[in-house]
């Protein structure tokens, strides 16, 4: 391998990347034209080289950029000491007429004043504060509960800094732990990775939700400190079932009615597998919660007066954590059919923006989901469903305290409405379906207006341009998106057709789909002359 210093006029294209980079890291670049040969083969197109820069005689490890000059492709760094790296190229497959085993490329070292460790580091403790700091310029993502700046690190990630182009202000666990793919590429992250999280941390959220949920911790542990165990696994549908963890000692209050609940995500740790995996959080699956649901729902339809076994719903408590789990992948099908009881698990969170519903909800929110993505909708859901409830039993002059001294009219604003569009490979394929279906129903007869929903049960690439425009009106406030990949893809070319704007969104979680919540473009107007 042969190292140069570049003795060629730097391009104008270079030139200003440079200075782009010398605001975000406050230095200014040593540029390197570099010409590697003789590199290992790393995988089927991969090729790797090792970097020094000894002579340059820095104290700290620098930051390091690079770029090819010639190949298409892409290159990126494995950072080893203050002196050395690892260049991993990627060349694309329909490179032609360039040799293959000599690559040209720049190497950019910015010099750093001091470790990373020495380095002052802002504590960034809520949302509302990650939300700010990138709108002041800051290059922030959420892990679990921990806020990181990608800032000095996100032009040496191994799979390019393009990958966090959409990440920011979002949870990336989804990412880290491989449950899901970006810009068609999907991986597990190894323990180095997990490391960096460490070292780029710069605040971790505060969550009275974590505090309040779980009875029985002990002063100064976490919920994840507590193997669960699974004990009981029940069939759903052909390809859902219900799991129950249970720990003896610890018990959950999840309150219901609590809207910062809606589409959170728990982290679960099989630890006879070391495998983790995200799984939505819902209140209403709990057996004791559903069935009170199922109670109201036949008193309302058999126009009884409704019995509550609980005082106020908003504060069951109950002994297990429910989850649903699609048989999809090798873990989930080991989850659904292998997985003795009693088998232990780790619990994190929840974790996640969730349907970001801050204090009420009001406007008109669409949402387009495939099979269980819906899933992460259930408490939203069944929350519309006790509102409708309330109504009915106040119509007919029948009682419906199921809520406690909660009323809806000081959760949701009367011009909230949901409109829910659903795809599933059959009417037999729907998790808690009583929920979904009674929902439907009742807006049909009272047509209350809070609720309009749009089936399909075949598997289609997703909805068109003219289906969507037709239900969603110009005014919706926000639209979440839960499908498969084709039918994202699909999904999103027709949607940016109808005017909304893919930059601007927020990424739910769970163990499968992909969970966005798009912003619509706000027209500008014209001025007048």
């Amino acid at each position: 391998m042969c190292i140069r210093d570049s003795s060629e006029i730097i391009p104008n294209v270079m030139i200003e990347v440079e200075n782009s980079l010398k605001k975000t890291f406050s230095a200014n670049p040593i540029i390197r034209t570099i010409t590697l040969t003789n590199l290992k083969e790393y995988g089927k197109q991969d090729k790797i080289a090792d970097v020094d820069f000894h002579d340059l005689k820095l104290k700290y490890p620098p930051i390091l950029l690079t770029y090819l000059t010639e190949a298409s492709g892409y290159a990126s760094i494995y950072q080893k000491s203050a002196s050395q790296c690892s260049v991993f190229i990627h060349l694309n497959e329909d490179v032609e007429g360039v040799n293959k085993n000599i690559i040209k490329l720049w190497l950019c070292i910015f010099p750093q004043e001091s470790s990373q460790d020495e380095q002052k580091k802002e504590s960034i403790r809520t949302m509302s504060a990650v939300k700010k700091a990138i709108k002041e310029g800051k290059d922030l993502v959420v892990f679990e509960d921990r806020v990181i700046d990608l800032q000095k690190y996100m032009y040496r990630h191994p799979g390019g800094h393009d990958m966090f182009k959409n990440c920011l202000g979002m949870e990336i666990g989804r990412y880290m732990y491989g449950n899901h793919m970006i810009k068609e590429s999907q991986h597990q992250h190894g323990q180095d990775a997990f490391n960096l999280i460490d070292k780029y941390q710069t605040g971790i959220l505060e969550d009275p939700i974590r505090k309040n949920l779980f009875q029985g911790v002990t002063p100064g542990k976490s919920i994840q400190d507590y193997p669960f165990r699974l004990v009981e696994t029940k069939p759903l549908t052909k390809s859902h079932a219900l799991l129950e963890l249970n720990y003896s000692t610890i018990s959950v209050t999840p309150g219901v009615n609590n809207l910062d609940y809606f589409g959170k995500y728990f982290a679960v740790t099989s630890i006879m597998k070391g495998v983790t995996r995200n799984f939505a959080f819902m209140s209403v699956a709990d057996k004791k919660i559903m069935e009170e649901h199922c109670n109201l729902i036949k008193a309302i339809e058999e126009n009884k007066e409704f019995k509550p076994v609980f005082e106020d719903i908003n504060k069951v408590t109950y002994q297990n954590i429910s989850l649903v789990v699609k048989s999809s992948g090798v873990f989930s099908k080991w989850l659904v059919d292998g997985c003795p009881l009693q088998s232990e698990f780790r619990l994190k969170g929840p974790f996640g923006n969730g349907l970001e519903i801050e204090g009420s909800m009001a406007g008109t929110v669409a949402a387009i989901v495939e099979d269980s993505g819906y899933l992460m909708l259930l408490d939203l859901l069944a929350y519309l469903l006790r509102m409708y409830a309330d109504r009915i039993a106040k119509k007919e002059g029948k009682s419906c305290k199921i809520f406690g001294n909660e009323t809806f009219e000081n959760l949701a604003d009367p011009s909230f409405k949901l409109i829910l569009f659903t795809q599933f490979t059959g009417k037999d394929q729907v998790p808690f379906e009583i929920i979904l279906n009674t929902l439907a129903k009742w807006e049909e007869t009272y047509k209350f207006n809070n609720f309009e929903l749009k089936q399909s049960f075949t598997e289609g690439k997703g909805w068109s341009e003219d289906e969507l425009k037709e239900k969603i009106p110009p005014t919706v406030k926000s639209i979440i998106l839960s499908v498969n990949k084709e039918m994202s893809v699909n999904t999103k070319q027709a949607l940016g057709k109808a005017g909304f704007d893919e930059k601007i969104l927020i990424e739910l979680q769970t163990t499968q789909p992909k969970y966005f919540i798009w912003k619509k473009k706000k027209k500008k107007k014209k001025k007048k002359k």
